[in-house]
């Protein structure tokens, strides 16, 4: 921090996305990974949210979770990683959900009191959208994601994204019917393919 800069106010956030899925991407955890630490560091109170849709089995579930778990024992970060494994129909819902890492009471109350979503790869959608008084989709992997921001739009009225062909994507979508930031479009990116 530089001298005399003014400390920022501790917030409360939200990491939501999908690490416990895909367990032998190495890139795409350091990814996230970056997040959590960096604003542990610059001490926000961070939780990293994983939602799981089922493998099926109990035990390709168990596996899964223990394996997310230990990972982030590895960065001393179990504390603040909660894996909720939902069934396909059941739509997020923390009643029915398994809850690994952290109790449905703690995650419940981080919910109501946290600053802010960053909502990676709509990891949560809706109805649990509805929780969190602030929420931004952080989308990194342009294509499908641009699709999720349109239809929710106004469920995430902040989205981040990378892509610079997210018009090209909905076919036959003005420009001016796509969410848009104040940073403006990616110049260099409106002619890529």
């Amino acid at each position: 921090m530089m001298a005399g800069a003014a400390r920022t106010s501790r917030l409360r956030l939200v990491l939501a996305g999908a690490l416990a899925r895909y367990p032998q991407g190495g890139g795409h955890w350091a990814c996230f990974l970056q997040y959590i630490l960096g604003l542990r560091d610059l001490g926000h109170d961070v939780l990293w949210l994983d939602v799981l849709v089922s493998t099926g089995t109990q035990a390709g579930d168990e596996r899964l979770a223990q394996l997310l778990l230990k990972r982030f024992e590895q960065y001393r970060l179990r504390d603040v990683c909660a894996l909720l494994v939902v069934d396909q129909k059941d739509e997020q819902d923390l009643r029915t959900a398994r809850a690994y890492g952290v109790s449905k009471r703690r995650l419940a109350e981080f919910f109501r009191t946290s600053d802010l979503l960053w909502n990676f790869a709509a990891g949560v959608r809706p109805p649990r959208l509805s929780l969190f008084r602030h929420r931004v989709l952080m989308d990194g992997d342009p294509g499908h994601l641009q699709i999720l921001t349109f239809l929710w739009a106004s469920q995430s009225p902040q989205t981040f994204t990378l892509s610079a062909n997210t018009g090209r994507i909905l076919k036959g979508a003005r420009p001016a019917d796509l969410p848009s930031s104040s940073v403006g479009d990616n110049p260099a990116g409106s002619g890529a393919r």
